[in-house]
């Protein structure tokens, strides 16, 4: 495979102090405040896993995919096109804390970046105590939005994905895709909103962290859905609705996919649980 794992995320946000509040004291992240337009974000050992510059999109600005190192790099550069290629500048590598990269955009418009030489931060100490799902399964999941699914996903499939299993859901067509043993760093929506993200995940390695985070956001009443445990991935979670309107989803235990895998159609999205609470507002 070309893309190894889900690297960070880049959103622009309108109100950055609510999200640093929800992230630090909802979830366990790290902040760290660039500057009064900037905020990095730290689950791990990396440098830098999600940034959040001030803006009125309340949306995604950009996603970076990891590669093993330059000769992958320049393969993906093969791959996308080298006449769509952007790379990245020296103030972009610093602020993701990344060696080399460049970007493209995907069919629906995504500014998608591969980089490889993640740096290594600071220690990571969770102000509540969290410990984080990452290292060779990367960051977490991205959920997209997309007007033509197959469109989009032949993009994905040709930077090496692989389609993990499909759902429909009330006629709404969704798909599944990983890029190393995680269930699925990243997933198709069909559809379009106000925003192109749909929500993002992060998952932690002890059940209880999960219960508390949910305990802490249900009482500022920014939990979106009850706890429940999805169909395809088992993945035990809650969603949280984050300052911007959409949504966040944090979990535990979900299960790992190993070569060979045979693609499943689930009409479920939850074996239980995952009540809503809270609505999305349209998004």
């Amino acid at each position: 495979m070309t893309v190894q794992a889900l690297g960070y995320v880049g959103l622009e946000v309108s109100d950055p102090a609510a999200w640093e509040t929800f992230l630090t004291e909802g979830f366990g992240a790290l902040t760290v405040r660039e500057n009064e337009d900037v905020l990095r974000v730290r689950v791990d050992s990396a440098h830098t896993r999600f940034l959040l510059t001030t803006g009125p999109a309340d949306d995604i600005s950009f996603v970076g995919w990891e590669v093993a190192g330059p000769v992958a790099l320049k393969h993906a550069e093969s791959l996308v096109g080298q006449e769509r290629v952007t790379w990245l500048t020296t103030d972009e590598l610093v602020a993701r804390g990344v060696a080399a990269g460049f970007w493209v955009l995907d069919p629906h418009g995504i500014r998608t970046e591969i980089f490889y030489g993640a740096v290594e931060g600071e220690r990571f100490n969770s102000p509540t105590g969290a410990t984080f799902e990452t290292g060779n399964l990367g960051l977490g999941h991205a959920v997209f939005y997309s007007d033509s699914i197959d469109k989009n996903f032949e993009f994905y499939r040709a930077l090496g994905f692989d389609i993990s299993d499909t759902m429909i859901l009330d006629g709404t067509p969704v798909v599944f895709a990983r890029c190393n043993p995680r269930h699925h760093s990243l997933a198709l929506v069909q559809g379009s909103g106000r925003r192109r993200l749909q929500h993002l995940m992060l998952q932690v390695s002890d059940l209880d962290a999960v219960g508390r985070a949910f305990d802490v956001l249900r009482a500022r009443h920014q939990a979106q859905s009850g706890l429940g445990r999805h169909s395809n991935d088992h993945m035990f979670s809650f969603y949280a609705l984050t300052p911007s309107g959409f949504t966040f989803e944090y979990g535990y235990g979900a299960r790992e996919i190993h070569q060979p895998h045979l693609e499943s159609q689930y009409t479920k999205e939850s074996t239980w649980g995952h009540y809503t609470i809270l609505s999305t507002e349209g998004s």
